[in-house]
């Protein structure tokens, strides 16, 4: 398994209901189809005003890096929230434990 973790956050004029749709949309119809997807959560942290979207991928190429998945219209409306300057991401190997 790979583990990725991409924190970020919202645009300050961004609409947090309207994100949270988007982003379940694109959870549900893009990442729920994709070739080694297993799981995502997302979570808020309201201290520091900040979100992490948590994945977990078979092994393998992470599909999320290819550039059909970035063009998608759905990862894209939910692009339209976030602050780009604020994101951060990491990929781990699972070591099993």
């Amino acid at each position: 398994m790979i583990v990725v973790h991409v924190t970020f956050k919202l645009k300050p004029a961004a609409d947090r209901e309207a994100f949270l749709a988007a982003d379940k949309t694109m959870q549900e119809e893009v990442m729920h189809q994709m070739s080694g997807f297993v799981r995502r959560t997302l979570a808020y942290n309201e201290d520091v005003d900040e979100w992490i979207a948590a994945m977990l991928w078979a092994d393998g190429p992470l599909a999320m890096h290819e550039p059909a998945f970035a063009q998608h219209p759905l990862v894209k409306a939910v692009g339209e929230f976030v602050d780009e300057s604020t994101i951060a991401g990491r990929a781990y190997q699972d070591i099993g434990g």
